[in-house]
C-alpha cells in the first residue's frame, strides 16, 4: 500500500517521534493505556492531527494558506487512493486502511482546521462554538476509537463529545494566550449574558462579571463531560484506562479554572505535574493491568527529535518547496 516495507516502519517510527516532542502527555497515556497493537496507529494520528495544524498556522497567512490547500489535497488524495510516499502521511494512510477509516472524517478534520486558521477566531453562539470543537476535537476522539471498536451512532457521539470536552480544556488552558491575540474562543452570547465587554474580557481585567463569565463556561463542559461519560462503561475493557486518564485530567483543570475564576484570563491554567498524576494514578493501575499483561514499559521515542515537522512544515516553508513538502 505503501512502498517499501523499510520505508512504512520509518514513516511509524516518525510519527511516534512527532507525537512524543508535541505533546508529551497525550503520548505517555498511550504507551501507558493502549495496547501494543494500537499505539503505531494512535501515534500516526495524533502526529498528522498535529503537523496539519502547524501547517495551517505557521507563518504568513497567505502562505500558510496555500501550504494548507495542498497538503489538504494530499492527504485526502492519499487516503482515497491507499498509497503514500510521504515520510509522515504513509503511516496515516497505513493505518486508515487497516481500521477502515472514513475519509470523511479527515475531510471534517481538515476543514474546521482551515476555518480556524483562514477566518476569524468569533463564535456568536455556543451551537457555532461547538461545530467548530466537533470538527477539530471530536473527529479526532472518533477516529482514535475507531482504532479499538467499530463504528456505533450514539457510541461515536458520545465520543466525539469527549473529544470536544477536550478542545474545551486547551481553550480554558490558554485563555491568556488566545484573547490577546484576538481568538475569542468564549460564545459572543455569553459575554452579552454576564454584562461583559470584548475590551474587559481581552483586557485581562478581573472582576466579579469576569469571574461568572469564566465559572459559566466550567459549568457547561463540566455537564458535557458528565453526559458524555456514560460512554465509559460501553468501551472494551482494554480502552477504558487511556478515556478514564483523560476525564480526570480534565477535572482537574475544571477545578483550577473555577478556582482562579477571571485569573485565568490574565494567567493561563497550568497544573502541576504532581496534581496530574495523583489524578490519573488509579487508571496508571488499570492500566498496567489492561495494557499489556506484564507492564507497560515507558520507554523513550528513540532517534532524532524532527523539529521539522512539528515546527517547521509551516506555510512558508512550505511555499518555497512547493509541492514537496505537501
Amino acid at each position: 500500500m505503501t512502498g517499501a516495507e523499510g520505508g512504512l516502519s520509518g514513516s511509524y517510527a516518525l510519527c511516534r517521534r512527532v507525537h512524543a516532542m508535541a505533546d508529551r502527555p497525550t503520548y505517555l497515556a498511550t504507551r501507558l493505556f493502549l495496547p501494543p497493537s494500537a499505539r503505531p496507529h494512535a501515534h500516526a494520528l495524533y502526529a498528522f492531527f498535529t503537523v496539519s495544524d502547524t501547517v495551517a498556522d505557521d507563518g504568513d497567512p497567505v502562505l500558510r494558506e496555500r501550504a494548507f490547500a495542498r497538503w489538504s489535497a494530499a492527504s485526502l488524495a492519499e487516503l482515497r487512493s491507499g498509497r503514500s510516499a510521504h515520510p509522515l502521511r504513509a503511516a496515516l494512510v497505513h493505518s486508515a486502511g487497516v481500521h477502515g477509516l472514513e475519509i470523511g472524517l479527515f475531510e471534517r478534520f481538515l476543514a474546521a482546521t482551515r476555518d480556524d486558521n483562514t477566518g476569524a477566531a468569533e463564535f456568536a453562539t455556543f451551537a457555532d462554538l461547538r461545530r467548530f470543537t466537533a470538527g477539530v476535537g471530536g473527529v479526532p476522539a472518533v477516529l482514535g476509537m475507531r482504532l479499538l471498536m467499530r463504528a456505533d451512532a450514539e457510541r461515536d457521539r458520545l465520543v466525539s463529545q469527549l473529544g470536544e470536552v477536550f478542545q474545551f480544556v486547551d481553550v480554558l488552558r490558554d485563555l491568556a494566550v488566545d484573547l490577546p491575540a484576538g481568538r475569542v474562543y468564549l460564545p459572543l452570547e455569553d459575554l452579552e449574558r454576564f454584562g461583559v465587554t470584548r475590551a474587559e474580557l481581552t483586557g485581562g481585567g478581573s472582576g466579579a462579571a469576569l469571574d461568572d463569565l469564566v465559572r459559566f463556561q466550567v459549568d457547561r463542559v463540566r455537564e458535557l463531560q458528565r453526559e458524555a461519560a456514560v460512554v465509559v462503561d460501553d468501551l472494551p475493557a482494554r480502552a477504558r484506562p487511556f478515556v478514564t486518564a483523560g476525564i480526570a485530567v480534565h477535572e482537574a483543570y475544571f477545578d483550577e479554572v473555577d478556582r482562579l475564576g477571571a485569573g485565568a484570563l490574565r494567567h493561563g491554567v497550568r497544573l502541576p505535574k504532581v496534581d496530574l498524576l495523583r489524578r490519573v494514578g488509579p487508571a496508571v493501575l488499570r492500566g498496567r493491568v489492561v495494557g499489556s499483561g506484564g507492564g507497560v514499559q515507558l520507554e523513550r521515542a528513540r532517534g532524532r527529535q524532527p523539529r521539522r515537522w512539528v515546527a517547521g512544515v509551516g506555510a512558508q516553508r512550505a511555499q518555497q518547496q512547493g509541492d514537496q513538502s505537501a
